[in-house]
């Protein structure tokens, strides 16, 4: 691999990440705040929204970890699925804390 092609595919992944994380606020929040999912469960969980954000991100962590050990747990779970999820919380946790 060379260092074109890699930073190739770094550029598709953040491109398939971001349009995920576009298609699933619009499931999950709303155009006024796109934090709402967030928040509504932070507020279930008495919990602040970033840590709430962080539980979100280990339980992708553990199912890396689980697919990385024992490949192919759940059949319909990819771990490139999982990771692209985790990316996006990280982002979605950074995008939060800019704007809190």
């Amino acid at each position: 691999m060379t260092t074109k092609d890699y930073n190739a595919q770094l550029e598709r992944t953040f491109k398939e990440c971001l349009a995920i994380s576009v298609a699933k606020n619009a499931d999950y929040a709303d155009k006024d705040n796109p934090f709402k999912n967030f928040e509504l469960s932070a507020q279930v969980a008495n919990l602040p929204v970033a840590k709430g954000m962080m539980i979100r991100l280990m339980d992708k962590m553990t199912r890396i970890s689980n697919l990385l050990e024992r490949e192919n747990v759940v059949k319909d779970e990819k771990i490139d699925d999982t990771i692209i999820d985790a990316i996006n919380y990280l982002n979605i946790l950074k995008v939060y804390l800019e704007n809190k």
